[in-house]
């Protein structure tokens, strides 16, 4: 385990063994990623990684968590970009990806390198969270927000509102 990012290890090791023993994979759509709540929190953790990113390059982004029409068992996590619009081609893949990747580490160090972020001034960023009434959303915010944390970016949790 590589001590400066040990932490993502040890918090995703699981999900990493699902994508690679179950062949795992979510897509990224206008709904964002979203499958059975319990499946989830890797989903959001790595997605805060993201979220946290694009406002390392932009000052700020958001994510939220919904489930928009689908059942209860379900959720999801739409990342909004630093104007409040939906992602652009390169961060959607990008988000895909990621997601998606059994080698954490790895592509998150390469998309540093990538994007030409540096983590020396995180909090000069904000990730901006929000969540629907569904059961499994203050717990799926919690994610996104400790890969926030972690990253040591600022962060307001405007908690439960509206996404109609």
């Amino acid at each position: 385990m590589e001590s400066e990012f040990g932490m993502l290890e040890f918090y995703d090791g699981e999900y990493a063994s699902l994508l690679k023993d179950k062949n795992f994979k979510l897509a990224y759509g206008t709904a964002g990623f979203w499958t059975k709540e319990h499946l989830l929190d890797r989903v959001c953790f790595r997605t805060g990684i993201i979220a946290s990113l694009i406002a390392l390059k932009s000052k700020r982004s958001g994510i939220m968590i919904t489930a928009s029409h689908n059942p209860i068992e379900d959720n999801g996590v739409k990342i909004v970009n630093f104007n409040g619009s939906v992602l652009n081609k390169y961060w959607e893949a990008t988000s895909e990806k990621f997601i998606n990747t059994p080698n954490l580490i790895k592509d998150f160090k390469d998309l540093l390198e990538e994007n030409e972020i540096s983590l020396e001034n995180p909090t000069e960023s904000v990730v901006i969270i929000g969540y629907d009434t569904w059961p499994s959303s203050i717990w799926l915010a919690a994610c996104v927000s400790w890969a926030v944390e972690y990253l040591g970016l600022k962060q307001k949790n405007f908690g439960e509102v509206t996404t109609g």
